[in-house]
């Protein structure tokens, strides 16, 4: 499956079958950016606006969108990193003046501090098992 961004709102097009080549569906109502289809291809998740830049999702088919979690709130939209079993983003400013980068746990819906990072953490990346961190 494939992302087309068009004015900030994402669609879906089906490629997996030259029949419904034609299909797609708007996911997105109020925007996204930076968007992350989970492991189990149910949901996109994505960063709902560059001044608003909490994490939403919304079902892979259509549907209802919503925000992930208030624990999670991102300094950029660009920073973050969807894995199986959550999400890591980096946190600045207090009570630390270093960035800490942070898992939210899915199954727990907690958030959790996993490593102080040498210098603040833009446009993360991660390993799907959440084994390997990459930030610039």
């Amino acid at each position: 499956m494939d992302l087309l961004h068009v004015q900030s709102k994402w669609t879906v097009a089906d490629l997996e079958n030259a029949e419904r080549r034609r299909r797609t569906i708007q996911l997105t109502r109020k925007g996204g950016f930076r968007p992350f289809e989970s492991a189990n291809r149910d949901f996109i998740y994505y960063a709902n606006t560059p001044s608003d830049p909490d994490i939403w999702r919304v079902p892979s088919a259509g549907g209802q969108e919503s925000p992930v979690s208030p624990r999670i709130h991102l300094q950029r939209w660009k920073d973050w990193a969807l894995v199986d079993d959550g999400i890591f983003f980096p946190s600045e400013g207090s009570p630390s003046p270093r960035t800490v980068l942070k898992f939210f746990d899915f199954a727990t819906a907690r958030v959790r501090d996993v490593t102080t990072l040498e210098k603040p953490g833009e446009w993360i990346s991660a390993s799907a098992d959440g084994k390997f961190v990459l930030y610039h």
